[in-house]
């Protein structure tokens, strides 16, 4: 993806406006040990029904691996997401956290912490004007936004 800067400028950091985003994967994924997840399901709104069809991490395994070969791979929330994807992203040449940068930018200090608080995709999102097209916490829309984002 190339990207040129354009649009709104938000503290330090830009929203971009990619000349070509390229979809190498937009897919839920089948869990292989759960069969439900009434906790986590709150979040996302992804039921039990939602990926009864969808294939598995192990069948998605190559292409994954094909995409982030060698690649800066920038992740919103890096610490969680990175954990389902531990033997994938090994090929990669990095991988960034866009909360925790984005979390400096906003400002919130937490004394308990002793860090700046990690902000919620739509939080950063909306910091800098972006429109979501579709539902949040669906890989396509949430890539979207944080590919929008550039630390200046």
């Amino acid at each position: 993806m190339s990207a040129r800067t354009r649009s709104s400028r938000s503290g330090s950091w830009t929203r971009t406006a990619p000349d070509v985003i390229d979809l190498l994967l937009d897919s839920l994924v089948r869990p292989e040990r759960h069969r439900r997840w009434p906790g986590a399901e709150a979040i996302p709104g992804i039921a039990p029904d939602d990926v009864a069809d969808a294939p598995t991490l192990d069948e998605l395994r190559r292409r994954i691996i094909a995409a982030v070969y060698d690649a800066l791979v920038v992740i919103y929330n890096a610490p969680f997401g990175a954990g389902f994807l531990r033997v994938e992203l090994e090929v990669s040449a990095e991988v960034r956290c866009a909360m925790r940068e984005f979390a400096e930018v906003f400002g919130e200090w937490s004394d308990w912490h002793g860090s700046y608080r990690w902000q919620k995709l739509h939080v950063a999102a909306t910091y800098i004007g972006f429109d979501w097209d579709g539902a949040s916490h669906r890989a396509i829309n949430d890539c979207q936004a944080t590919c929008l984002f550039r630390r200046t």
